[in-house]
Formats: structure tokens, C-alpha cells, sequence
């Protein structure tokens, strides 16, 4: 939001690569500090000792957050309070929010009470509390929303504590209000818990709110009235938001964004013109789009509109918006829907398949469930993963299914049923458990090692469970890191020795620290600057996997409209690696609308996937590697699906 453009000028001073052909020893040095997660004090104040410029101090601060040690609270605090400089003290900052000690709110929350800091740097410690921030920081925040300069930043980091936490305060925010809200101030809004009087001034303030700050109020609107149904909606309100939704649902509206959100509400506005204007959208150039204009018609309209669903399904070619249709038909006619699905599973894409699946598991017959049992004994991981998710969307899934699944070769198969069966928290054999850790011992196989990790921590296992057995089997030391209780161990972080040769410390060179890379797909083209600048390793890797050819072919397998689309996951189901790990490259840099971040399974748990937000994601800044952003063609990225590919990646600049 507004502050966060504040951060273009801290850019301009941080450079965390180098563009000459040799590294310096200082950069090898912090590297190599930084990537094995190092808590050695002493070598860490050795560094600051012989860091002779702001820059490098500057180095030093970021490469600190990114070890998450908290013991090196005491050097991230003495640059903090010694800074000279306001993007010195931003990083900083940033280091304190990031080490997860005790002391780190308390030193920001005062620090915005220092009249020597300026309003940038309070702007960055109040969007960093949103990383290490709880209830002292929700209640001190609430003294700057009256303050022209730091309100947009309050707001924001209130709303992500909120998403975080659920505080149950609600801040006067409506009542304040004259006649619009602004983007942070809607943010806000979205992730509180209102009272159903909110709701009439939620709407009445939708007019002439700006675009971003409509998006977050029509999702609100919409999570409020799914929960509260339509008593909420007086006269006055029906009206204003009739008259919002009539002239925003067009064609001609290329805001995609805010159109997605208006045709979710419709439903709730039953209305025969608007009914109309949306079956118009299902022509929308955005898939997106016209996948939510489907969904709306169901809502609105029933088993009446059966017969247009039949009619597209049969019109289109087998992609996943057919899949989708398919789906949306299955909720008002089962038995045409089953038909048509089961006529259809040969045909299109893996995704599609999978996704007619799902479809399956809507229309609730018990034909479908005998089928989706069949597709559970496949000898596919797509098909019999995506059958055993049909099935526990319906709540029907049997430990049989799940053991089914257990006994399989495939990552994903497994992983997934290790995950029912903690969801369901039910207890394995020690020796099962124990058996599969041994045998899934590739990178994959990470987030399995970490289920069974959770399983031995959430329940009581036999002594043949223990620190060596598992030690000794454990693909990647971060198990050692995120299962201390486990492993008991205080070894070294020792991430170097697990990475390939070309992403050692002194590999970290390029010839430029902004390369553009152009992104072949079956929707189109578009590019990306990637920003060796902040996250050099991350993008060594992407350029090194892309210049193989590594990402060629693969599918885009998770698109969440208005969120993110990601790829990069060469077995496609989400479970792949591209064979090793790399370390979380965190930096203050924010996510917003075509940011490019490293997809995780948690901290230092990277490798080749990766997302780009089709939207601001204020919750995602500081909990995830950006490695770039789209400069061209975003038009391309809103219109990718489920199951479109990407061609090629090369290097243009």
C-alpha cells in the first residue's frame, strides 16, 4: 500500500550481489554465515568489526533476519540503535522482526515513540511488528491510525495481527468513515470480526471507495452474509448494492479483480437483470471470470440453469473451466452430470481429469463413489490422489482409502494420507512410521519426513523411535531445526554442504544484479526482472534451472484467482523438488501485484516452485523469498489456469 512504495528508495542503497566477475572475501564470508544459519556470535561481530561502509552493515543486518537465530538479537539490536542512516536502520529493523526473540516488539513498538526516527523508518517498524507483533503491538498500533503519514502502515499490520490472531477488538474504523474507505482501511476490515450492525455502512461506503478498497469490502460483504444469510440486507442496502453490482457487471470492466468480487455477491442480490448481465461474463476474456459467472447462475438460478451448463460443457474443449462447468452442474443435476463426467475422464490433461474428479464428488451419488474408489486404486499418482481428495471433500474417505494410498511408491500419495491422518489425529504404528521414514529418504520426500516428524511429536511412541534412528535417515538438516524435541540435537545449521557446487557462496556473481527473464506459456508470453540485488541464490537457481530447460513442459498446478498462480513442480502435484533444497532468502521487499516468490513448505524449504500474486498479499511480506517481479504482460499471467504450461524461460537481458 502507499507506504510500502517507500521502499523503492532503500532499493537504490542494497546490493547483496556483486556484478564484477570475483565476489569480495567479505560477501563469500557473510554468504557462508548466512546459508549455514550460523549463531557464532563472535565470528558474526567480527564481521561488523571490519565492515567499513554502511553498505556493508547493511549486508550484515539482512544476512542476521535470514538466520532466524535469536542469540543474535544482541547484534541486530546494537545496529539497530547505532544506525546513522534510515536505510541502515530499516534493515535492521528487519533483522529484529525476523530473529523471533522475546525483547525484538518491545524494542520496535518504543522505538516509534523516539521523535529522532522519521516517518519512513516508523512506516517499516510498524510493517515488521506484522511479523513478530501480538497483543502489546495490537493496542500500541491503534494510537497512529489518526496519523496522516503512518495510518496506511497501522491499518495494514493491524490487519494481518488480525488475520493472524483474531483479536476480538474492532477498531471504530466504519463510524470515522465520511463517505469512502481506503485500500488499508478496507484491508483492515477484511480480516476483523464486525458486528452485524457494520454491515448497512459497510455497503453504503462501497461507492466511493477506490477499486482495491471495493475488492476487500465485496469479499467482506460476501464472508458476512454466507454466515448471516440475508436478513442483514435492509432496503436501503438492497438498493446500494444492486445499483453497485448492476453497474459494475459488464464486459467492458477490465478490472478483473473487482469483477470476480461483484459476481460472487450477486447471489445474494436475487435479480433477473442482473442474472442476466451475469450469464453475459461467462464470454469474458478471463477464465477466472466466467468460472465465477457459472458458479453464480448455480446459485442464482438452480436446476434452471441446467441446460445452458450442458450446452457449454459440450461447446468447449477439455480444459479445466469444462471441469469446472462440469462441477457447477453436478450441484443441480447429479445424474446428467455423471454422465457427461464419465464420458469425459479419458480425455484432456492430467488436470483435467483430476478436476472432473472432484466434479464427481459433487453430484453425491453413490455411483460416484464406487467410481472414485475405483480411480483410488490406479496406478497413477494424479488420479488416485485426486480421487482420495473427491473423496474426504465429502467426508468419506475409510482408513482403508488412506492405508491405500500409504502403500504407495508416490510422494504425493503418501504425503497426502499422512496428512488425513493427522488432520483426523489418528495414531500409526512406530514401526510403520518408522519404516516409511527410512524409505522416503529423497528431497521429495520432505514433507513427508515432516508429518511423521508431527506424528511422533503429537503422540507417544516406543523406544525404537528415537534421536539416532531418525538423525540418520533425515533427507535435509532442517528437520533438525524445526523438530528440536525430536532430534535433541544442537548441531550446526549446516546448509552449505547440501547445496550444488554452482549455489556455493562464491558462485554468487552475475553480470547484471537485475537479469530479465521471458516466460513462454500456453496463455501467452510475459517477463520477469528477477532481483539478484536481495535474493542472489534464489535467482542463481531459477536461472540455472530455466537455462536446462528444467521448467519446460511443466504446469502451472495451483491458481487461486486474485491470489496467486504457481509453478515450477516437475511431478505436478504440488510434492516435487527439483532434487535439493535451497535456503529462504526473506527481505523487506513487499508483495504486491506481480511479485514472484519462492514457493515453501515452511522457512528454508525452497527449490524449484515458484508463485506470482495476482494481488497485494500484505501477510506474505517477510515470511517468504520474492526473487522478482512481472514488468510486462501481466494481462498474461491473470488469464493462466489450472494445467496451462510453460513452454520455455529464457534469459533476454
Amino acid at each position: 500500500m502507499r507506504y510500502q512504495q517507500l521502499f523503492l528508495l532503500l532499493i537504490l542503497s542494497l546490493t547483496f550481489c556483486t556484478t564484477q566477475n570475483q565476489q569480495t572475501n567479505f560477501d563469500v564470508q557473510l554468504k557462508t554465515l548466512e546459508i549455514s544459519r550460523s549463531s557464532d556470535v563472535e565470528h558474526w561481530q567480527k564481521l561488523i568489526t571490519n565492515a567499513n561502509s554502511e553498505e556493508a552493515r547493511i549486508k550484515i543486518a539482512l544476512a542476521i533476519a535470514r538466520t532466524k537465530e535469536d542469540s543474535l538479537f544482541p547484534i541486530a539490536k546494537e545496529l539497530f540503535i547505532g544506525a546513522s542512516s534510515d536505510s541502515l536502520k530499516i534493515a535492521a529493523a528487519f533483522a529484529l522482526s525476523q530473529l523471533n526473540h522475546t525483547h525484538s516488539e518491545q524494542l520496535l513498538i518504543s522505538s516509534l515513540q523516539d521523535d529522532k526516527i522519521s516517518p519512513r523508518v516508523k512506516n517499516y517498524l510498524i510493517r515488521f511488528l506484522a511479523n513478530c507483533g501480538q497483543q502489546h503491538a495490537w493496542n500500541v498500533l491503534q494510537e497512529f491510525i489518526n496519523d496522516d503519514l503512518l495510518k496506511d502502515a497501522a491499518l495494514t499490520t493491524l490487519g494481518v495481527l488480525n488475520r493472524k490472531v483474531h483479536f476480538r477488538q474492532t477498531l471504530n474504523i466504519i463510524d470515522s468513515a465520511k463517505s469512502s474507505l481506503s485500500t488499508a482501511e478496507a484491508y483492515y476490515l477484511y480480516n476483523s470480526n464486525l458486528p452485524d450492525g457494520a454491515f448497512p455502512s459497510l455497503i453504503r461506503l462501497i461507492k466511493n471507495s477506490d477499486p482495491e478498497a471495493q475488492i476487500f469490502l465485496l469479499k467482506k460483504l460476501r464472508k458476512l452474509l454466507a454466515k448471516k444469510q440475508s436478513h442483514l440486507l435492509d432496503s436501503l442496502s438492497s438498493n446500494i448494492l444492486y445499483s453497485f453490482l448492476q453497474r459494475n457487471l459488464n464486459s467492458t470492466n477490465s478490472n478483473w479483480r473487482l469483477l470476480l468480487s461483484a459476481i460472487y455477491m450477486t447471489p445474494m442480490v436475487k435479480d433477473s437483470v442482473l442474472q442476466e448481465q451475469v450469464k453475459q461474463l461467462t464470454e469474458y476474456p478471463i477464465g477466472h471470470v466466467r468460472i465465477a459467472a457459472y458458479q453464480a447462475l448455480v446459485e442464482m438460478a438452480g436446476k434452471k440453469i441446467s441446460p445452458f451448463l450442458v450446452n457449454q460443457f459440450g461447446k468447449l474443449p477439455a480444459t479445466y473451466e469444462k471441469a469446472a462447468i462440469a462441477g457447477f452442474l453436478a450441484q443441480v443435476d447429479p445424474n446428467t452430470a455423471y454422465l457427461l463426467i464419465n464420458n469425459a475422464l479419458d480425455k484432456g490433461n492430467p488436470y483435467f481429469k483430476r478436476t472432473l474428479l472432484y466434479a464427481l464428488a459433487k453430484t453425491k451419488l453413490k455411483l460416484s463413489n464406487r467410481l472414485l474408489r475405483e480411480f483410488l486404486k490406479l496406478n497413477d499418482p494424479f488420479l488416485s490422489n485426486g480421487a482420495f481428495s473427491a473423496l474426504a471433500e465429502l467426508n468419506s474417505v475409510q482408513t482403508k482409502d488412506a492405508n491405500l494410498l500409504l502403500n504407495s511408491k508416490y510422494v504425493s500419495n503418501v504425503g497426502t494420507a499422512l496428512d488425513w491422518y493427522l488432520q483426523k489425529k489418528k495414531k500409526l504404528p512406530d514401526l510403520e512410521l518408522l519404516n516409511l521414514f527410512k524409505k522416503f529418504r529423497g528431497m521429495d520426500a520432505l514433507e513427508i519426513q515432516m508429518s511423521i516428524c508431527q506424528m511422533f511429536k503429537n503422540f507417544e511412541y516406543s523406544s525404537v523411535v528415537n534421536a539416532d534412528s531418525l538423525a540418520k535417515y533425515a533427507v535435509h538438516p532442517v528437520l533438525f531445526k524445526k523438530f528440536p524435541e525430536i532430534f535433541e540435537t544442537k548441531q550446526e545449521y549446516d546448509w552449505v554442504s547440501y547445496l550444488p557446487s554452482f549455489l556455493l557462496p562464491d558462485s554468487l556473481y552475475f553480470p547484471s544484479s537485475a537479469p530479465v527473464v521471458e516466460v513462454e506459456t500456453t496463455k501467452g508470453r510475459f517477463s520477469i526482472r528477477l532481483e539478484a540485488d536481495l535474493a542472489p541464490l534464489t535467482v542463481k537457481n531459477f536461472l540455472h534451472l530455466a537455462q536446462k530447460g528444467f521448467y519446460n513442459g511443466l504446469y502451472f498446478h495451483r491458481v487461486v484467482p486474485d491470489f496467486v498462480i504457481q509453478g515450477g513442480d516437475p511431478t505436478g502435484t504440488g510434492w516435487g523438488t527439483s532434487g535439493y533444497l535451497i535456503p529462504s532468502e526473506h527481505s523487506p521487499r513487499s508483495f504486491e501485484r506481480g511479485a514472484v516468490g519462492i514457493a515453501t513448505a515452511g522457512f528454508d524449504t525452497g527449490s524449484s516452485q515458484f508463485f506470482i500474486c495476482h494481488s497485494e498479499q500484505p501477510h506474505l511480506n517477510g515470511n517468504y523469498t520474492r526473487f522478482g517481479k512481472v514488468i510486462k504482460n501481466m494481462n498474461v499471467v491473470d488469464q493462466i489456469e489450472v494445467g496451462d504450461q510453460i513452454l520455455s524461460i529464457k534469459i533476454v537481458e
